[in-house]
């Protein structure tokens, strides 16, 4: 399947789904918690983004990355940084384990396991922080 028949498929089949390879993919984790964490995220840290003028927060937009198309749960787009987010790919992957109440920070100078005590951060967002705990007390 190419990116133009994938766009083109009606919203109940393309729904919760992805591209990869050319193959339609299921994707899991639609429960209440993966969907309260994420809207979490978009308040907390959209608020901040936009009072700083740093760009935009956005969820479950699709991407294309090289003939695949993604969805992340939370995408960070600074300030006309749009363009080069499309060519170059993600700066950075933030995984959460609501379970084991445990964040993973991964970037290209760092891979860094957070536990919730600790304070989940990122450079690509000054100034913003939160608990992981807290975050996570909030779903």
């Amino acid at each position: 399947m190419t990116i133009e028949e994938f766009e083109s498929l009606p919203d109940e089949l393309a729904l919760n789904h992805e591209l990869v390879d050319g193959k339609l993919v299921d994707l899991g984790g639609n429960i209440l918690a993966h969907h309260r964490l994420r809207d979490q995220l978009v308040l907390l840290t959209g608020f901040y983004v936009e009072q700083e003028s740093l760009g935009v927060m956005i969820s479950e937009q699709d991407f294309d990355f090289n003939g695949d198309v993604y969805g992340p749960d939370l995408s960070f787009i600074g300030i006309d940084k749009l363009l080069r987010y499309r060519r170059s790919g993600t700066r950075e992957v933030w995984v959460f384990s609501i379970e084991n109440r445990v964040a993973f920070l991964l970037n290209e100078n760092q891979r860094v396991i957070l536990d919730e005590n600790q304070q989940f951060r990122s450079d690509l967002i000054p100034g913003f922080s939160i608990r992981i705990g807290d975050l996570l007390d909030r779903l």
